[in-house]
C-alpha cells in the first residue's frame, strides 16, 4: 500500500468532458482491482451526480440476484467493503482537507471501515472553476481553484473539438497563473489526456494542444481513450459491468476502452504500484 494519502482529481471546466465517469472507473479499479483503500468525495453540489450513481448502483444490486451474487463473491475474494462515496460541496471538502476533520465526511468513511487506512481520495469537482463562496469560519473567499490547489495530482480530460479545447486551455491557464506560478497549495503534477478519440480522425487540434501543453510544461499521457458510448451509459444497465461504483470494469471492456493501460499509466504518475500481487 502507499505510505502517504494521495488526493487526486479528474478536473476541467468543460461540462460533459467525462470527469465523473473517469472518477468512477479509476476509483473502482484502484479499490477493487488493485486493492488500494479508496474514498470518493463528490463536490459537484447540488447535483452530486456521482453520489447519485452510487445510490442507483445499490438500488439496482438489491433488486438483481445476479449482482447480489457478484457482490458476495467480490467481498469474499478481496475482503473489502464498497468504497465510500460522500456527496458535499466544495467548502465542506476544503474544510475536511485543511482541518483534517468534518463530521459528515468522516462518518461516511468510518462507516465503511476505512477511516485509518485510506490510500487514495478522489474528488469529483464542479465544472465551473470561478465558482466560489465566503468561508463562514475564515471569512475568506474560496472555491474550486482552492480545492484544485489542495490536490496532489490533477488529470485533465480534453477532447479534440474547438469548444472543448478552448475551455480546457482556459482551465490550464488558470491553474498555471493562480496556483503554480504563485506556488499555492500542494499540487505536485498536472496531466492532460485525450478522450473520445476517433482513430480515423485526423485533426490539427492534437498538435496545437500539445504545443500549448509543452509551453506550460504540462505533460500529456500516452494513453488516448477512444470514443465509446458505454462511458455515458448507466453503470448496471447490462451484465457487462463497466462504469460501476460497486465493481471494477469487466477486463474485456476495460481493455477495449484502454482503461487497463490508462490506469497503469496513472499509477506510474502518482507512484502507486499497478500490480499488488
Amino acid at each position: 500500500m502507499s505510505k502517504e494519502l494521495i488526493y487526486m482529481s479528474f478536473a476541467t471546466q468543460k461540462g460533459g468532458a467525462g470527469k465523473t465517469p473517469f472518477t468512477i472507473l479509476a476509483a473502482s479499479w484502484l479499490h477493487y482491482k488493485l486493492g488500494y483503500n479508496v474514498a470518493v468525495i463528490d463536490c459537484d453540489y447540488p447535483q452530486n451526480s456521482l453520489a447519485g450513481n452510487r445510490k442507483r448502483d445499490l438500488d439496482c444490486m438489491m433488486k438483481n440476484e445476479y449482482y447480489k451474487k457478484v457482490a458476495k463473491e467480490q467481498f469474499f475474494a478481496i475482503e473489502k467493503k464498497f468504497y465510500p462515496v460522500v456527496g458535499c460541496d466544495v467548502q465542506r471538502a476544503l474544510k475536511w482537507i485543511t482541518s483534517g476533520a468534518d463530521e459528515v465526511i468522516d462518518a461516511a468513511i468510518e462507516e465503511m471501515g476505512f477511516s485509518d487506512n485510506l490510500d487514495v481520495v478522489l474528488f469529483d469537482m464542479p465544472g465551473t472553476i470561478n465558482q466560489s463562496e465566503v468561508d463562514a469560519e475564515t471569512k475568506k473567499r474560496r472555491g474550486v481553484l482552492s480545492l484544485v490547489a489542495c490536490m496532489d495530482y490533477i488529470f485533465c480530460p480534453i477532447r479534440a473539438d474547438r469548444a472543448a479545447v478552448d475551455s480546457s486551455l482556459l482551465f490550464i491557464k488558470a491553474v498555471q497563473e493562480q496556483i503554480i506560478n504563485r506556488r499555492v497549495g500542494a499540487l505536485q503534477r498536472f496531466f492532460l489526456f485525450w478522450t473520445e478519440v476517433d482513430g480515423r480522425e485526423k485533426t490539427r487540434v492534437y498538435d496545437i494542444v500539445e504545443k500549448v501543453a509543452s509551453k506550460f510544461s504540462f505533460p500529456i499521457l500516452n494513453t488516448r481513450i477512444p470514443y465509446m458510448l458505454r462511458f455515458r451509459k448507466e453503470s448496471l444497465d447490462t451484465y457487462d459491468i463497466f462504469k460501476s461504483t460497486l465493481f471494477p470494469a469487466k477486463p474485456s471492456l476495460a481493455k477495449d476502452a484502454k482503461i487497463d493501460v490508462f490506469m497503469e499509466e496513472i499509477c506510474e504518475k502518482v507512484n502507486l504500484k499497478a500490480d499488488l500481487d
